[in-house]
């Protein structure tokens, strides 16, 4: 018996491969368009989405940090905080850092912070001296603003060593300097201790995480922020220091910034994402007032941006905002050993638009301050 297929059989089946073949080439094509025209809808708004969205918006639970002068920071937006070099970029985006875990209001909210300059544990350390620093009452930030060396003394205390003996009393008579004693250091290491717990369960919980992006391609980066959940605060140092996007390495280098700057606002819009990215003003304008014009290389970030906060000399500006707080300003008093910058309300009286000294008034209202709930010497513990 011959188990061979007949001709006719053969052909039939092989009309039956090519028609199930075009089924599912043609199943395949409708996904497809289906998906394509989905993804073309998304770009359109219906009055419904609207409704829907405003009905879900309160604009009362926008982010809104200090050093931003209270600029409201909705999902899906980028602000910008810009400085000349070394004017104070990092030391913001830990302040914000310090500020979101701190918070109440902003207690779930996730953060990413995007190292683009500085290595960890300088990142971790600033981050814990300026918890400390935030955790003590007025009058023992008064106290403890003496002390000098005050990375020395995290790490002493990180090993578990004494430092009581020390010299690191701000004093301007070297003579007259006395050893730190038992009750700073003490008031330093119980403070540590809530420090250390705060950032280690941020840690451990994924709620701060910090990413190397030192020598990474954009392309890489930019993953790294997609994979954040909506309403995640990203924080960038800083936007001059991204690599050029992989088909821009041999355009300008504005262009580049700016390829860059609109992949990090459509991965903000699409994710849902806050971020705010340190950017740096030119050397050159040292003398003059700085604005969004100063930005170097700026590549039209500054057009990206739903908030432009100019860092100077003792005050943060307000020189873009699209909903509320443009002309903001605000009074800034970095405790610098703590990386701590106290803020001094909307237009404090402390600094005005037209005071080029800027700085002095500031120290001179901290010292009056600091006079005051300062105990004298022979009460110090």
């Amino acid at each position: 018996m011959n188990d061979e297929p007949t001709q006719e059989e053969l052909i039939a089946k092989r009309n039956a491969d090519v028609e199930e073949a075009e089924r599912a080439i043609a199943k395949e094509a409708k996904e497809e368009a289906e998906r394509a025209k989905k993804e073309e809808e998304k770009r359109y708004c219906s009055y419904e989405q609207f409704e829907t969205a405003i009905k879900d918006y309160d604009p009362d639970k926008d982010f809104r940090p200090d050093l931003l002068c209270g600029c409201a920071c909705p999902d899906g937006s980028i602000s910008i905080i810009a400085a000349r070099p070394g004017g104070g970029k990092t030391s913001a985006m830990v302040n914000i850092v310090r500020e979101t875990l701190c918070s109440e209001k902003d207690n779930s909210r996730k953060i990413l912070y995007v190292n683009l300059e500085m290595n960890y544990r300088q990142i971790l350390t600033n981050l814990h001296l300026s918890c400390i620093y935030a955790f003590a009452t007025e009058e023992e930030r008064a106290i403890l603003s003496q002390l000098r060396r005050t990375s020395s003394a995290f790490y002493r205390t990180l090993k578990g060593q004494d430092w009581a003996s020390e010299y690191w009393l701000d004093d301007e008579d070297e003579a007259q300097r006395e050893q730190v004693g038992i009750g700073k250091t003490q008031m330093f290491m119980g403070y540590f201790s809530k420090t250390k717990n705060l950032i280690k369960e941020a840690m451990d919980s994924g709620r701060l995480k910090i990413y190397d992006g030192i020598g990474q391609p954009n392309e890489e980066i930019q993953k790294e922020i997609v994979k954040c959940e909506t309403g995640s605060l990203i924080l960038l140092d800083y936007m001059q220091r991204l690599s050029a996007p992989k088909e821009f390495h041999n355009a300008q280098r504005y262009l580049q910034i700016q390829k860059a700057s609109a992949e990090l606002l459509k991965a903000a819009i699409e994710k849902q994402l806050i971020v705010i990215a340190g950017a740096q003003l030119r050397r050159e304008d040292k003398n003059n007032e700085a604005s969004m014009e100063s930005i170097r290389e700026s590549g039209d970030i500054e057009q990206d941006a739903h908030n432009v906060v100019v860092l100077a000399e003792g005050f943060a500006k307000v020189v873009k905002a699209r909903e509320d707080g443009m002309g903001k300003q605000m009074a800034i008093n970095p405790v610098k050993q703590f990386i701590f910058w106290e803020t001094n309300g909307k237009y404090s009286p402390l600094q005005k638009d037209d005071d080029k000294a800027g700085k002095k008034p500031v120290e001179k209202e901290r010292k009056r301050w600091a006079d005051e709930l300062m105990p004298p010497r022979g009460e110090q513990s």
